[in-house]
């Protein structure tokens, strides 16, 4: 975070045959990773990255754009507004993943009102507050095709 309290953000494609297309997209937020920060924490311990849904074939990047509207979404990436960030190792989201209020104005986006997928009860992470042209800056290299096969990095399905 810079000294106007606003973060940075990264999307990087891990490599993980065990989900649905092949990739986990891991949240990087001021150049650490969003799962270390949770299970750092103590709010969980087995919290990872994201992969596409497997039920309706989301990606997390679709989750995370401005296009995607949760009120209009009926599945279990989203509740009460909020949509998934992170999910647990085993693949269940409801276990241990983490589910976040993403607010999109003209010049900023803000992750916010962190809480646990199944207890829906704040968890005290903070919020991060990101430049609107960085976020979707980053949200387009991480999409890019030319860029995901740079960015791939094999995922060992361990949280870092």
């Amino acid at each position: 975070m810079n000294r106007s309290g606003i973060s940075t953000i990264e999307f990087r494609c891990l490599d993980d045959a065990l989900a649905t297309g092949g990739l986990r997209v891991q949240v990087v937020i001021d150049g650490r990773c969003l799962e270390k920060q949770w299970n750092e924490k103590g709010k969980w311990k087995n919290s990872v990255p994201l992969g596409t849904w497997p039920n309706d074939g989301l990606t997390p990047l679709e989750l995370w754009s401005s296009s995607f509207d949760p009120s209009e979404y009926e599945g279990e990436l989203c509740a009460d507004g909020r949509v998934a960030v992170l999910t647990c190792g085993c693949g269940e989201l409801m276990c241990g993943g983490v589910v976040a209020n993403i607010q999109f104005t003209y010049e900023a986006v803000t992750w916010s009102d962190f809480r646990h997928a199944n207890y829906l009860t704040p968890q005290g992470m903070g919020s991060f507050v990101f430049a609107r042209s960085q976020y979707d800056r980053a949200l387009a290299e991480a999409a890019s095709p030319d860029d995901a096969l740079i960015n791939v990095k094999p995922f060992d399905g361990a949280p870092e």
